[in-house]
């Protein structure tokens, strides 16, 4: 029997009944009888860089700062390798020398009456110090700021000792502005042609104080419903146009592909969870399809955002969420036009956080629906996406090779993949190989593997974990031939 503690989101209950009800459910949602799975072929997809991975540093502007004591905890148990500074949208806004916004009449009404916070470049690098390694994706502010304003806040990060050779020149200017009723970057840049021969000038500059750096531009990811022309046509503009790019932004944020008729309480079912984590897979997808094709074959894509959203739902951070989150930074690995890849976001509520902003943060106003017995939560604990995450950051940010297995059967809703050293790293070093493996289904399978360290965490889909210890968690050294993969399931193999 697998042991799960937690809540569930349909009436309070109490930690007893809570424990049955789960292990229950549990029970009913998985087969009894173990199907054999075994590897087939495997092949090779790419080699990573040593910082692949990271986090949006977002969320540090409301109910807690850079300086807070306890973000180190957070950046030492994620270990990213990538941290985007000052954030998304914010970054348009920002005066890097206060650490804090700009006094300005554009300013979106959701940044106006917050108080100000300690989140300057001093305090950035004292933070950072918990993240041993980890390089700053510098994100300029275009739109209120002056170039020499943003080279000197470059210049400044240099001589206090961070590293900068990663920038972003702007966040999301394919939108009309920060807020569905302004439109200040359509006014600033009326077509991407315009924001490219911006962007050329403040390239040009930057890369004569910093010819090493690498520079990338605002994309925009493809999305499915119709939208307005501007962002229709922003990329094939901005690419017809740009000169001395080295990279491109994307930011991917996929729905549920579960229709509005279905009621939130068959959100879990077996065809509902499948339509789910099919849905991890929609945008990256789109995004491969449509819009990869205009890019240069030298020019880099960056992820710097990426997560489920999808207002209204009652699944985020939901052991769910995870599974959804752990496919699609899998998928995103999977591509070599990938180079930098980082969650949204670092600390923040249960929407978007790896690690929980505060005690309330099921509290979500203007996402999901009030959830009564959601449980509360513990200040900085990871989120069900943080604990996945946890345990892809270290794998995605080795030099290693990445190969995809494939298993007998082809067995629906399992997918694999191995991290193997490089051969002249390997005999140096003596790195191991891994495994990972995302059992998506309510299917349990015995598989066929020679004896191996095994970190495995699952639960049932619909479960809110509040802090460490409640999601199912087996860490062991495996002795025999084979090893069992839960339902719902992530399982790291080291050997």
């Amino acid at each position: 029997m697998i042991i799960i503690f937690g809540f569930l989101y349909f009436k309070k209950q109490t930690k007893a009944e809570n424990f049955r009800n789960i292990a229950s459910i549990y029970e009913r949602a998985t087969q009894t009888a173990m199907l054999p799975l075994k590897l087939s072929h495997e092949s090779v997809i790419r080699e990573f860089d040593p910082h692949t991975f990271g986090y949006n540093g977002v969320n540090f502007i409301r109910n807690i700062s850079l300086n807070h004591p306890h973000i180190g905890g957070v950046l030492n148990e994620l270990k990213p390798k990538l941290f985007r500074y000052p954030g998304g949208t914010v970054a348009n806004y920002w005066d890097w020398k206060t650490g804090w916004f700009m006094n300005l009449p554009n300013l979106p009404t959701n940044y106006i009456n917050l108080t100000p916070k300690t989140n300057d470049l001093i305090t950035l690098k004292k933070t950072l110090e918990a993240a041993p390694g980890a390089k700053v994706v510098w994100v300029l502010n275009m739109l209120n700021s002056s170039l020499r304003y943003q080279i000197k806040m470059l210049t400044t990060a240099l001589a206090l000792g961070m590293k900068v050779e990663l920038i972003e020149l702007g966040n999301e200017f394919y939108a009309s502005g920060a807020d569905p009723s302004d439109n200040d970057f359509e006014l600033r840049w009326p077509t991407g042609v315009d924001y490219a021969l911006e962007a050329n000038q403040w390239i040009a500059a930057i890369k004569a104080k910093f010819p090493d750096s690498k520079i990338s531009i605002v994309g925009a990811a493809k999305v499915t419903n119709p939208l307005k022309p501007r962002r229709d046509n922003w990329n094939a503009e901005v690419l017809s146009s740009v000169i001395g790019a080295d990279a491109i932004t994307f930011h991917t944020y996929s729905g549920l592909m579960i229709p509005d008729s279905v009621h939130d309480s068959e959100l879990f079912s077996t065809e509902n969870m499948n339509r789910m984590l099919d849905g991890a897979l929609t945008k990256i997808n789109a995004m491969v399809e449509h819009d990869f094709p205009l890019v240069p074959s030298k020019m880099e894509a960056w992820i710097t955002e990426y997560n489920l959203y999808k207002i209204g739902r009652p699944i985020h951070a939901t052991w769910a969420h995870a599974l959804y989150v752990g496919t699609a930074t899998m998928r995103l690995a999977e591509l070599p036009k990938v180079t930098k890849i980082l969650f949204h976001g670092l600390i923040g509520n249960a929407v978007f956080g790896a690690a929980f902003e505060d005690e309330d943060s099921y509290n979500t106003p203007g996402f999901a629906p009030s959830i009564p017995s959601a449980p509360a939560t513990r200040k900085f604990a990871l989120t069900a996406p943080g604990e996945v995450l946890k345990r892809l950051s270290p794998l995605l940010n080795t030099q290693r090779i990445l190969k995809k297995i494939n298993f007998h059967e082809n067995p629906e809703k399992v997918l694999g993949w191995k991290f193997t050293p490089r051969p002249s790293v390997q005999l140096l070093r003596q790195e191991k190989t891994s495994e990972i493996i995302l059992n998506l289904s309510n299917r349990v399978y015995q598989y066929s593997h020679a004896p191996a360290s095994v970190d495995q965490i699952s639960s049932v889909p619909e479960f809110r974990s509040s802090g460490p210890g409640e999601i199912n968690e087996s860490i062991y050294q495996s002795r025999g031939s084979s090893i069992i993969i839960p339902a719902y399931s992530m399982t790291v193999l080291h050997y």
